[in-house]
This record gives C-alpha cells, structure tokens and sequence, in this order.
C-alpha cells in the first residue's frame, strides 16, 4: 500500500499521521483537531456527535457520514439517543450571578444610607415598587466611602442570617413607613447581606495536618502536668462549672487515655482521637484557671504551651476519618472538636462535627445505651453526658443556623440524663437546657409548615411546653451566694425568653394581630434585660476570664431574634427606651468578644445597628444629650444591674404560666 493511500486512510478515520503539521484550514474534524481547537480557543464550534454506534462502543467520532467502523459493522448511522445539555465555557467560569454579586459587594451599607440627602424626612412612601423608593447615586454617597466594619478576620455566624431574615419581614409587611425609616432598615439588610457574605476565617492551619507526628512527644501533655491537673482541686466554683460543662470525658478517662499516647499503647485512628480528647481537656484546663491574669514570665509560658495543645488539637481533628469505626472515643473526640470550633468561633465546622457526633451516637445505640448495665459507672456517665451534648448541640444549631435535624426524635428524661448533684447545683441548669432543646426541636420541625390551623396549634402548643419549663424554673434555687451561679441563671432567663421569641415568631397571625405583637416585644425585651444584666454582672466577677465560655455558649448557639426585634421597632417607634437597651447590651457586649471572632462579629453587627439608630435621635430636640441612649457613642460605660433587681425579674419574667390556649403578652418593662 502507497504512502498515499495510507495518508488517505488516516484521514477518512479521523487521525493525522505522525510528523505531519496540517494547517488549520486542511484541518480533518477528527480527535486531534478537536483537542487542537479546545486547546486554543475557548469558544470552539460545536462539533457534531458520534452515532448511536461509536456512541455505544466509546470510539471517538465526529463524522456526519458512516464512517469505517459503521460500515465495518454494517450498522445504520443514527443519532436517537437524547441531546445532553451543556454550559458554555465562559459561562461557566463567570455567570452573570458572580458578576453581579461581585458589583453589589462593592456597595457599603453606609453609602446605601448616606446617599440619600432627605433621608429622615417624616413623609409617608407610597409603595414598595414605586421608583421613589429605590436607592440611587450621589455624590455624597460617593465621596462618603467607608471600609466596613465586618472583615475577614471575623464572623458574624447565624446571627447575620437572622438579621436578613427578620429586617427583610419587616420591610415587607410595613408598607407605610416613612422613607428615611424604611432607608435606615433597608441600610441594615445591606449589612447584615454582605457580613454573611464574608469569607469564613479557615478552621485548620495549612501545614498542621502535614506536620504533624501522632507519636511525638510534643502531640500530648507531659505526664509531669496531668498529674498536676488530675491531684487539683477545682479553685472555685467558675472552674468547677467550666470544666464539668465543657469537657466531655471524666478524670478516669482523661488518666487512662493520656498513658496510652505515653506508653504508645493505642495506635491508629484510636490514638488520633486520644489526642483529641486530652488536648482539648488540657487546653480547656489551662483556659479556666488564671494564669494569664498574673502577667508574669510562668504566665507566658503557659499560653506558648497551651498554643502548642491546640495545635496539636488542630492537627489531630484534621486527620480523624469520617469511615473511623464508631466509638465511644470517637464520640467524644467528634463533641470536643465541637465545642473547640464553638469557643474559637467556627461555627460551620462546630456544626459539621456536631452532625458526625450525632451520627456516630445513633451508631453506637442512642438513648438506648444509657441503660446498659455492663458498663462502669464513669462510663455509664460520660455516655449519658456525651448523649445530652449531642441533643443540646444538635436542636440549638439546628435552629440557630437553620439546618436540618441529626439525631432523630426520642424521649429524653433529663433527670435520668444528668442527675441532679448536690455537690454540682450546677446540674439543673443542663437539665434546663435539655427541656429547651425539645421545644427547640419543635419549633424547627415547624418552621416551614404552611398549615394556618396546624401553626396556630404548635404555637399553643410549644408555649404550653415553655410555661412548664417556667415551673421548673422556680423550683430551682437562685443561688444568691454564689454571683457565678447567678449570672448562670441570668443567662437561662435569656435563653427562655429567646426560645419564646422564636416560637412567636412561628404565629401566623403576628403580623395582624396587635396582641400578638406586644407579646412578641415582650419577650424580646426580657430576653435582652437578662442579657445586659448578665453581662453587667459577670463583669465584676472573679472568674470573668472564665465567664467567656458561657457568653459564646448561649450568644452562638442561640437565637438572638430579640435583639433585631427590637431594633426594627426601635426604628418604626422611635422607642428611647428601646434604644437605651440594645445600646447597653453592645455596649456591655464589648468586654466578652475579643477572644472569639463569631463572637466578635456579633458585636461589631450590634454596633452598626446602633450606629444606624442614632441619627434617628439625634433629629429629635427632646432627648438629653446626657442621656444614656448616647452610651454608645460618648464611650460611657453602663449601669450595672445588682443581683436583688435579678431576683425581682426572675419573679416577673419567669412568672407562672397564663392560663393553657390563651396568648397572654409576657411582662414588659418599656411602654410601647
């Protein structure tokens, strides 16, 4: 056969011969010259699909006439299979929504807000699609461009989403608010939009899963300093409550888990979740006492070792594999890691191994493990606590950050769950927690239910459940002697009275019913009277180091709705009142969130709320200019609350229950 004849035959099938640069246009369509076109340009043609045949075969072939291997075969050359649809390629690498977004990002709520010359003129707004109402360029908002306050370094976690969620409600259902109130809201959704926007701060280092070595002796405490942690006593009632709440595995199993990585007994996956659990135990200890207080040279290095076990706790929670076969271990290593994120302000990875936890529970038997009476008693207890973890964890994300359940539904006994420890009262206040976390997991069972009748229901319902809660309240003691304790309960009292806001929120007929509104207020503003009040008296506490752990608990993990509710009536009211309070509590805010970066930009979103509040004052002649509503600006600090006015609230906003069906407005301190 002729070289010729051979160079024909290449081409008829699709293929170029070896050492032969055809030019473009002499191209043949085959498989070379389609690479050669994708490879060149981005916008090639569309070539033309290979037949059912070749199609079936996986042989590459473009041609519109049988080609040899449908002859070959003697097969028809059809194309009756679907057309598959495809996205351009440019498409793809930029659609229109990433451009968009990109060209929103650049726009700051305050140019929103401050381009706009007549913006708190008192006139009504006739619609919301009017072209009146639709915010447009200046020259004031350009020249008045601002670096927001939210940066990359912080997160806001769900608190952002909740502030679109409740300010975009509000916008929506009051029509007739006047133009400048309406730009004030419209200037917060701007912000509250582009904080949850922001890049979320990276959980992990990038090198620390590399480097790290399970068997060196830097990847654990000496046995020097666990004997020291095991042989101390609590120093006070703060650290006894930090270190029981907050750790996950008891004294016995933090002893029988750290001589395992020393005597290099444990290996595998099994080690890797040791090291887990007595970093995070170590790491948590050396948080709860108060060395970093003293300034000396011990103290620095103290925080270079306990930097050195997070580190090591970084590493470890990196390389724990999701097929790890599950375990008690494991569970525990899975809610450290949890409560880790939680403290250092990772809400999305808290709730990722908050989801595994719950998963690799249930694998391990759930509710149903807590009856066995094979294991040992420290066992029997950490496995309880490890399952009440879990479902507080699991129920209060799950309705702060909008997610979907992981444990499924089971009946709990929180007695049973957490006994109540007469050396511990600090017990009861877990089995508060557990009883909120029911209500908690109803309420996200029916926040999407369209059902009129049926949401009407829940609601009674759900307040029928929190007015029992309300008993067990009052049956516990207040602990007046010990201000940690009260500042514990304080925080309960703001976590009722959230949950409640919730669950109003929940009423179909709230945005009709007047009733119902000022129900709705009066929730939300006990709610944030038990807030300030605990912040104001954490502050004078010993352990106000320690008191940081609380305030990220029950901040992150909890719906703060009261606070945006009472912002959006502070602004269609022009409530001094209410302004005084959302200003105490961001200013009191303040102390607690330098440690933790969600937190932190809860506070700075706080702050802007605020600070888009107070030209709304300052229009009105009548307030004082000492007043303490400028708290916030003037830099002065606010009142404290001492504990007897705490008791008089607890008796108010913890009273007992209305009478079962009705929707009775809770106690309210402000005039509306």
């Amino acid at each position: 056969m002729s070289y010729s004849r051979i160079f024909s035959l290449c081409l008829r099938l699709g293929h170029t011969p070896f050492g032969h640069n055809i030019p473009d246009w002499k191209q043949p369509r085959g498989l070379m010259s389609m690479a050669y076109q994708i490879g060149t340009t981005d916008d090639a043609a569309p070539r033309n699909r290979a037949c059912d045949f070749c199609f079936e075969k996986k042989i590459k072939c473009d041609r519109e006439d049988p080609c040899a291997n449908c002859l070959a075969a003697t097969v028809d050359c059809l194309r009756k299979r679907p057309k598959r649809r495809i996205r351009h390629a440019a498409y793809v690498r930029n659609p229109p929504s990433s451009r968009i977004t990109s060209h929103n990002s650049k726009i700051t709520p305050r140019q929103v807000l401050e381009g706009h010359s007549a913006i708190f003129q008192e006139r009504s707004e006739p619609g919301l699609d009017s072209e009146e109402n639709v915010p447009k360029d200046t020259p004031a908002s350009q020249n008045s461009k601002q670096k927001s306050t939210c940066s990359s370094t912080t997160e806001t976690g769900p608190a952002a989403a909740q502030a679109h969620s409740h300010i975009g409600s509000e916008l929506e259902s009051r029509i007739g608010l006047d133009a400048g109130k309406r730009e004030v809201l419209r200037a917060a959704l701007a912000f509250a939009n582009q904080a949850s926007q922001q890049p979320g701060v990276g959980a992990f280092g990038e090198d620390t899963g590399e480097s790290f070595d399970a068997f060196s002796e830097t990847s654990y405490p000496t046995a020097e300093s666990l004997y020291l942690i095991l042989s101390s006593p609590r120093q006070s009632v703060g650290q006894a409550f930090t270190m029981d709440i907050g750790s996950v595995i008891s004294e016995e199993t933090l002893e029988r888990q750290a001589l395992g990585l020393i005597e290099q007994s444990v290996n595998g996956a099994a080690r890797i979740h040791c090291i887990v659990n007595v970093n995070f135990f170590v790491w948590m200890y050396l948080g709860a006492s108060n060395f970093q207080t003293t300034g000396s040279a011990m103290a620095r290095h103290l925080l270079l070792r306990r930097q050195q076990y997070e580190k090591n706790l970084r590493a470890a929670l990196c390389r724990i594999g999701v097929l790890d076969q599950p375990s008690l271990p494991l569970l525990q290593a899975l809610l450290s890691g949890a409560m880790f994120m939680l403290l250092s302000g990772k809400l999305e990875m808290c709730w990722q191994l908050s989801a595994s936890a719950s998963r690799i529970c249930m694998a391990l038997g759930g509710p149903r493990r807590i009856s066995s009476q094979t294991m040992a008693s420290h066992e029997l207890r950490e496995t309880r606590y490890t399952l009440s973890i879990c479902y507080i964890f699991d129920r209060a994300l799950a309705l702060s950050m909008n997610r979907c359940l992981s444990l499924p539904e089971f009946d709990i006994n929180p007695t049973e769950l957490v006994p109540t420890d007469a050396e511990k009262p600090y017990t009861s206040l877990i089995q508060v927690f557990l009883q909120l976390a029911e209500v908690q997991s109803n309420v996200v069972q029916h926040a999407k239910t369209k059902n009129v009748m049926e949401n009407v229901e829940t609601v009674q319902k759900l307040q029928g459940k929190m007015w029992k809660i309300k008993e067990t309240c009052q049956k516990q003691p207040l602990h007046t002697k010990e201000k940690y304790l009260q500042a514990e309960w304080m925080g309960v009292d703001f976590v009722y009275h959230s949950v409640m806001t919730s669950i109003v929120k929940l009423h179909p007929y709230l945005l009709d019913d007047a009733g119902l509104h000022q129900q709705l207020l009066g929730y939300a503003r006990t709610s944030l009277s038990s807030l300030s009040e605990m912040l104001g008296l954490a502050k004078t506490l010993v352990d106000f180091h320690l008191f940081r752990v609380s305030v990220s608990w029950l901040i992150l993990l909890y719906p703060i709705y009261p606070f945006f509710v009472i912002f959006t009536h502070t602004v269609n009211t022009t409530s001094l009142q209410d302004y005084r309070l959302i200003t105490q509590v961001t200013t009191s805010l303040c102390e607690f969130a330098g440690h933790n970066p969600a937190l932190m930009g809860v506070q700075k979103l706080f702050e802007e709320f605020v600070k888009l509040c107070t030209p709304i004052f300052d229009k009105n002649k009548s307030i004082d200019i000492a007043s303490p509503a400028l708290l916030e600006t003037r830099g002065s600090s606010p009142q404290r609350t001492g504990s007897q006015l705490h008791h008089n609230r607890m008796s108010q906003g913890l009273s007992g229950p209305p009478e079962q069906g009705t929707m009775r407005s809770a106690e309210s301190h402000f005039p509306t």
